[in-house]
């Protein structure tokens, strides 16, 4: 690549802008080609790729000093007006970030936890939308989950500090744009994909779980991927040895039947052996329900009142049926799971133009100033793809300068309708199996005598 250390005037040179005096071709020419991001003095570094001619085209990546992003973001919008949103056009982002891109991996990819990350996505969606259900599941809907931007995260090998930072940055736009506030606390999210950190090796348990004793999930996912189920020793230990619960495995190898009733009888005692830890009565639902029945989210509905005392419940139960069975995770919603493999393992050099419309930190800037100002350039009226690290992104629910909240129907809302449609049409077709009677239309039989009539009449015609 080709990098040149820069300041905001020499920045407005190299583009070309209006208020700059000397050429681009005059400035860009004096970029150094380099293997490495190396240490400038200057506030910026601008980059292109190994391919390209410095002098005859912008930079498609700007480093700014760390620290230095929101200011910097703040300065181009009165001085590069042009480009709308910079970021859209320039992959923006801190000196820091931009090199740990650099020395990510080259080819994305999750490994043996692709099932698990899809179904944390699957499960942070069911536990954060209110009536969804796997059969209404989509890409576009599961694009907006934390967790979906958190896997491309750790698809592209980004530290593990920075895996569950997105976390913030992911909450962070939302509340600019105003998208309808989520069920699913980000609590529960970070420990779900802490213990998948730990599991998967990215991050020492030490260095993510401050308090409690979260770091044994990651233990616990573990020993699921090995052999199937959590140790007893381990058991007992998170279920502080109550009794009732001490047979969950041995219940747990007994039919179908035998299975359910003992779920419906040991479900308190579950959510009580959490005692204070909504993590721990929320992995204990979770993995009790994905030893009765992984893969198959219709269980949730047999545990509503648990995931109204342990709404975490269900990204825990998506997780372990991940690692359980991974290949029928990926076949949910007909081949969603790989649908989503395929947008989460995409190949997208940093040194390309990004293909999200504008990065975290601008459009946190932008949305500071009146909305009637920001110009942002969407891909797809209705959908804002905005860049959480350097090649991840989440999509909002946006009209130009206007949120969800205000006027426009949000994808949630869609998908919610959706979902309502399909539950009543599923009740209906019930109903109507029980009772053993068809509550379809019956227009064939009402046109039956109709045409019968008509048939006699027109033989009465031919005999005279």
């Amino acid at each position: 690549m080709w990098a040149l250390s820069a300041n905001r005037r020499l920045l407005l040179e190299v583009l070309g802008s209006e208020h700059s005096s000397s050429s681009a071709s005059s400035t860009s020419s004096r970029a150094k080609k380099v293997e490495k991001l190396p240490t400038f003095q200057e506030e910026l570094a601008l980059l292109w790729p190994r391919v390209s001619d410095p002098a005859s085209e912008p930079p498609t990546a700007i480093a700014v000093r760390d620290g230095a992003l929101g200011e910097f973001l703040g300065w181009s919008a009165t001085y590069l007006p042009e480009f709308g949103a910079l970021s859209g056009y320039f992959r923006v982002a801190p000196r820091r970030e931009i090199q740990q891109a650099l020395g990510s991996a080259t080819t994305p990819g999750l490994g043996e936890w692709n099932g698990a990350a899809v179904g944390l996505i699957f499960g942070e969606i069911m536990a954060s939308t209110t009536h969804a259900r796997a059969e209404v599941l989509s890409p576009v809907l599961c694009s907006t989950a934390a967790s979906f931007a958190m896997a491309r995260g750790l698809a592209l090998a980004y530290p593990a500090d920075l895996v569950i930072g997105i976390t913030d940055s992911w909450a962070d736009v939302r509340r600019a744009s105003q998208q309808r506030e989520r069920a699913l606390d980000l609590a529960s999210i970070r420990s779900a994909w802490g213990a998948l950190l730990v599991a998967s090796g990215t991050a020492r348990s030490d260095s993510l779980f401050a308090v409690e004793s979260d770091d044994v999930f990651g233990a616990a996912l573990g020993q699921i991927r090995t052999t199937g189920r959590v140790s007893d020793r381990l058991w007992s230990e998170l279920t502080g040895s109550a009794p009732s619960l001490a047979t969950a495995h041995e219940a747990m190898t007994q039919s179908r039947e035998a299975r359910v009733r003992w779920l419906d009888d040991s479900l308190e005692g579950l959510v009580r052996a959490g005692g204070s830890s909504p993590t721990l009565a929320a992995f204990l639902v979770g993995y009790t329900l994905a030893q009765l029945a992984p893969s198959s989210f219709r269980m949730l509905d047999l545990v509503e009142s648990a995931l109204e005392r342990a709404p975490g419940s269900a990204i825990w139960y998506g997780a372990v049926s991940g690692v359980l069975e991974p290949r029928e995770m990926l076949r949910i919603g007909g081949g969603l799971g790989y649908r989503l493999l395929r947008d989460l393992l995409r190949h997208e050099p940093l040194l390309s133009r990004p293909s999200s419309d504008i990065c975290a930190a601008e459009f946190l800037t932008l949305s500071q100033t009146e909305s009637s100002s920001m110009s942002i350039v969407q891909a797809n009226p209705g959908r804002l793809q905005v860049e959480l690290l350097p090649c991840v992104s989440t999509t909002l629910s946006w009209s130009q300068g206007r949120s969800e909240s205000k006027r426009e129907a949000s994808v949630d809302d869609l998908d919610r309708v959706r979902s309502l449609l399909m539950r009543a049409r599923s009740d209906i077709e019930r109903i109507g199996a029980e009772l053993d009677v068809d509550l379809g239309p019956k227009r064939a039989k009402k046109r039956a005598p109709k045409r019968k009539a008509a048939k006699e009449k027109s033989k009465r015609r031919k005999r005279s």
